[in-house]
Formats: structure tokens, sequence, C-alpha cells
């Protein structure tokens, strides 16, 4: 008996066997930040809209074109976590982590969401692990965390990958 119900197209499943699969490889990610002393916060799949068009940039187009924003019953302007910096910088202020040992160093992972047309490699709903370091102007802080980005990639095998470091703003 065939259903006429079928997941929305940009939305990926992963069922048995896969999702042994995509469990591994979520926890490879993760693994690095953790050993370095990374705490992990679990951040609310949806967030006020004004966190990410201030946080964000209005301007920029996941902003202006690519988030799930929806009216909530009691009136307000809800939107599906597009990213999960402007949610730990919030979580953060929010609950004064802050105003303790710096830095602040979180990870996070989970599901995130994006309004584009799925085309091949981009979807809708995707998975993303990350870290944040928060609270040093340190360039050894930069740089671990590309390390730890490094490790990663190699914890889930990859071997022909190319890094590239860019400075916003800055020749």
């Amino acid at each position: 008996m065939s259903s006429r119900f079928q997941a929305p197209k940009g939305v990926s499943e992963y069922f048995p066997p896969d999702s042994q699969f995509f469990d591994e490889v979520m926890a490879k990610l993760a693994r690095p930040a953790l050993a370095a002393g990374y705490g992990l916060i679990e951040l609310p799949i949806f967030e006020d809209t004004e966190l990410f068009t201030r946080g964000v940039g209005e301007s920029t187009d996941v902003v202006s074109k690519e988030m799930y924003t929806f009216e909530d019953r009691g009136g307000r302007s809800i939107t599906l976590r597009p990213e999960g910096t402007a949610g730990v910088m919030r979580a953060v202020i929010e609950h004064g982590l802050d105003r303790g040992q710096l830095p602040v160093k979180v990870l996070y992972s989970g599901a995130y969401f994006r309004a584009e047309r799925p085309q091949k490699g981009r979807y809708r709903q995707f998975y993303q692990v990350g870290i944040e370091a928060i609270g040093l102007d340190d360039p050894l802080i930069d740089a671990e965390v590309i390390w730890l980005a490094d490790q990663a990639f190699k914890n889930i095998g990859l071997k022909r990958y190319k890094l590239e470091i860019t400075s916003l703003g800055d020749a």
C-alpha cells in the first residue's frame, strides 16, 4: 500500500541503515571540539525573527529570501533557525555566560532551515555542527577553531579538501 504523502522537496530523511551512518558522522564532527573543552549548547529550533534580521543583517540573502518565517498564535513573528551563531549569542547573553570565565566555548548541532529552491547539494532542511569561542580577541582562538574544523573533517574521512582562510573587511 503506498502513501499519498511524501517528504517535502529539499528535505533529507535518515532511516536504517543510513541513519546509523548519519549519527556517526555527526558524532565524529563534534568529537574534536568536545575533546578541546567545548560544552554542548542546545538551541531552540525557532526564534524571534528579529534575532536574525538584526544579527545576520536584513540585506543578506538569508534574511531577505531564505528564512522560514511565520506568525504564531500570539501574533509574534517566528523564524525557523537558518543558522546557529545568532541563537548562540542570544543564549550566551540571556544566560550571562559571558560574565564568567572567558572564552565561552560552545558546540551546537541540529537541523537548520532555509527556504531556497532545492537543487543538487542544497536543502531546505540541513544539518550542521558548529562551534563558537566567545569573549576573547585573540588570534590563537581563531587558530583553534580552524584547527578543530580541520580535525573534524579528518575524523569523517575527508582527504581531498582545501582549507581557505579569509578575513572580512581586511586585506
